[in-house]
Parts: structure tokens; C-alpha cells; sequence
């Protein structure tokens, strides 16, 4: 009887054993996952928050709770080694569904810190619900030829045994190495799976029209960046700016970045809200400049401002992982109407859906304006319409 007695206390001391040894695996599962969401450093485990949560749990639950803390692997070793499984995991549950249902890819190639990076985003149905996640992501290591695109796309399909035929749609950022004809990707995409729809991502056919400008539209950008430059560059200028702007709304300018498409609305209409300060810190440090900045010029700085804003809006309109096509083909439709009713207005000299140009406060704005803007706005405009036709 006593032995008896003795084997069992021992299995239940194993279970209970056995079952803080789970718990404390799955805590690990758990915290890491967290890690991975916030994209911390691996080793803030064993750093930070293993020794975080003895205090907090021996302070709050005593020293026996705490113990059990201690057992959670939170090692720098163990996050990676478990991160690394989660996601093949995720990779794998995702090429499950993937190889069961029709999917659309959208592929993304760009340089990040000297590296070509391919990125191919998928969106499928899973249970009557519309899902996207990452496909792959790569580095493309020397040439970006559609082949070389392609071949990297082919060998994440080829070993995970994605089958083209259940590819139905393909969205690319219509570059020369995707659009080639006879030796680009959508070419090579087209001989493995001739059913698949190939479009034009009509985002990155918005931002391509906002890039078209007519000469002196885009000299006058060109100084309001110089003008940028010679404020943000320089600390001294910077600081001295800030001191001049002080009682204003912004104390400072925003930089210009090519590759951030909402960045040139939001740097022409703070370079319009400081226009005062501008002229006044450009005046006693740098008065060659100063005099570039023309009644002519501000005209038209602040009727860029009001197209690129326009340009904003309908940007963000045409993001959001609820955004269909539908809405897209809206949100581009409407945006034109846009234009061509504001081109009728300023035709007649009507200013006021151009409210940088309304708001500046100058008495000769309007009849300035003709002058100085709607001579280059026809063709403007007319630019603006390349890109996005067939949208």
C-alpha cells in the first residue's frame, strides 16, 4: 500500500512537472511573438523583460510564483531559434491555403540601403473572407532583369509547389524590367500561366502623373527645395529659423524625399504657412535667394500647393487593405472630374477651390493668375492625364 501510495505521489509530481514545463514553453511562444510584432532585439528577453516580470511577479505573487517565471526560456538563442519557427509555420500554413484556392500576387522591387529588396504580396479568399499576407520577400543580388525577377519568384513556387493555374492576377509597378515585352517579367509570367490578368498598380500610376510637370512649374519646385535645403541643411540656419518662428504654427520647414509620395504637399504648404519668416531669414542671410522669390513665384508655389494637395487626398483614398479595385476606379475618376472643374473655374478666374493661391492675402492674386499659371495648366494637366489613362 505504501509503495503504492509512493509511485503515485511520483506520476503526479512528473504531470504537475511536466505541465509547468508546458506552460512555461507556451509563455515563451507567447512573449516571443510579442517581440516579433514590436521588432525588438532578440536578447530584450533575458534583458529586460524576463527580469521585469520576476519583480513584478515576486512583488505582487511572492517568491514561489516568481520561480516559476524563471523557468521561461527567454534566452537570445531561444527567440530566434522559436521566431524562426513560428514563421516557417506561417509560411507553411500559408502555402497550404494557397495551393487550395486562386490567388493574386503584387510585387514590389526597390532599394533599401544599397540592396535591390523583391517583396510579392498575395491575396486570396480563406472562408468567404478576402485575406492578403507576404509571399516572399528577397534580395536580388545582382542584375533586376524581369528574368532575374522572375526567376526569384519561380524558385519560391517551384520547391513550395504553388501551381500557376490557380494564379489568376498579377499587379506591378509598371517598370521596364516588369512591362518588356519580350524579355520581362509579365512576358515570362505569361508563357507559365496564360490566364493570369497582368495590370498596372494604379497607386504608383498616381504618383507617376504627380511627377509631371510643365518647365516653369518645375524649376519653381526646384527653388522651394534649394530654398528648403539652405534652412534645414546648415544647423545654424536651423536654429536661427526656429528662434524667428516661434510664435508660429510650425517652428521649422519638412525636407523634400523623392520616394515619399504625400512629401511634396505637406513641404509646399508648410513653405507657404512661413512664407513671412522665409523671406525675412533669406533676406539677412542670404539675400541672392531672397530675390528669386518673386511675387511670380509665390503664385505658383501656391498653386502647386493646391495640386499636390489634391494629389494627397486622392492618395490616400487609393490605400487600405479594404480597398478594392472598385474604390480605387472611383477615387481616380473623381479626381479627375476634379481637375477639369477647377480648370473651368481658374479659366474664368474663379480661385476659390484653389485655396492656397485664395488664402495668400494679395490683392493682385487674381488678376495675376492668368498670367502666371493657366498659360502652363493646360498642359499640366494634360500631363497628368498619360499616366492615368486606362484606369
Amino acid at each position: 500500500m505504501a509503495l503504492s501510495k509512493r509511485s503515485t505521489d511520483i506520476r503526479k509530481a512528473f504531470e504537475r512537472a511536466g505541465s509547468d514545463l508546458q506552460k512555461a514553453t507556451k509563455a515563451s511562444f507567447d512573449c516571443l511573438l510579442l517581440i516579433a510584432k514590436a521588432k525588438k532585439p532578440h536578447n530584450i528577453g533575458e534583458e529586460l523583460i524576463k527580469p521585469a516580470c520576476i519583480k513584478i511577479v515576486e512583488e505582487m505573487c511572492g517568491p514561489q510564483a516568481a520561480e516559476k517565471v524563471k523557468t521561461v526560456p527567454l534566452s537570445n538563442n531561444t527567440v530566434k531559434d522559436r521566431i524562426d519557427k513560428m514563421a516557417e509555420n506561417c509560411k507553411n500554413q500559408l502555402n497550404e491555403k494557397l495551393r487550395e484556392v486562386q490567388f493574386a500576387i503584387q510585387l514590389d522591387e526597390t532599394t533599401v540601403a544599397g540592396e535591390t529588396v523583391l517583396i510579392v504580396y498575395v491575396q486570396y479568399v480563406d472562408a468567404d473572407e478576402l485575406k492578403w499576407d507576404i509571399l516572399m520577400s528577397t534580395n536580388l543580388t545582382t542584375t533586376t532583369t524581369g528574368q532575374d525577377i522572375f526567376m526569384a519568384v519561380d524558385s519560391y513556387s517551384h520547391p513550395t509547389n504553388l501551381p500557376y493555374a490557380n494564379l489568376v492576377a498579377c499587379c506591378t509597378d509598371g517598370a521596364a524590367a516588369i512591362m518588356g515585352r519580350n524579355k520581362g517579367f509579365n512576358s515570362h509570367l505569361m508563357e507559365k500561366s496564360p490566364h493570369c490578368v497582368i495590370f498596372h498598380c494604379m497607386i504608383h500610376r498616381q504618383a507617376l502623373a504627380s511627377k509631371k510637370l510643365s518647365r516653369d512649374l518645375s524649376d519653381t519646385l526646384a527653388t522651394v527645395v534649394k530654398v528648403v535645403n539652405f534652412i534645414k541643411a546648415r544647423p545654424t540656419n536651423q536654429r536661427l529659423f526656429a528662434q524667428l518662428c516661434e510664435d508660429e504654427a510650425h517652428q521649422t520647414l519638412l525636407l523634400h524625399t523623392e520616394v515619399r509620395w504625400l512629401s511634396c504637399g505637406k513641404v509646399l504648404v508648410h513653405f507657404l504657412e512661413l512664407r513671412d519668416k522665409i523671406l525675412e531669414f533669406l533676406q539677412s542671410q542670404n539675400y541672392t535667394q531672397s530675390e528669386q522669390l518673386s511675387d511670380v513665384f509665390w503664385i505658383k508655389t501656391a498653386y502647386l500647393a493646391d495640386i499636390f494637395t489634391l494629389y494627397n487626398e486622392t492618395n490616400k483614398r487609393l490605400q487600405g487593405s479594404e480597398s478594392t479595385i472598385l474604390d480605387c476606379k472611383e477615387a481616380i475618376d473623381a479626381f479627375m472630374r476634379k481637375l477639369e472643374y477647377r480648370a473651368g473655374k481658374m479659366s474664368q478666374g474663379h480661385l476659390q477651390h484653389f485655396h492656397c493661391c485664395f488664402n495668400t492675402g494679395s490683392g493682385y492674386v487674381e488678376s495675376m493668375f492668368a498670367h502666371c499659371v493657366l498659360s502652363s495648366h493646360d498642359s499640366h494637366t494634360g500631363g497628368i492625364k498619360v499616366p492615368l489613362r486606362g484606369c
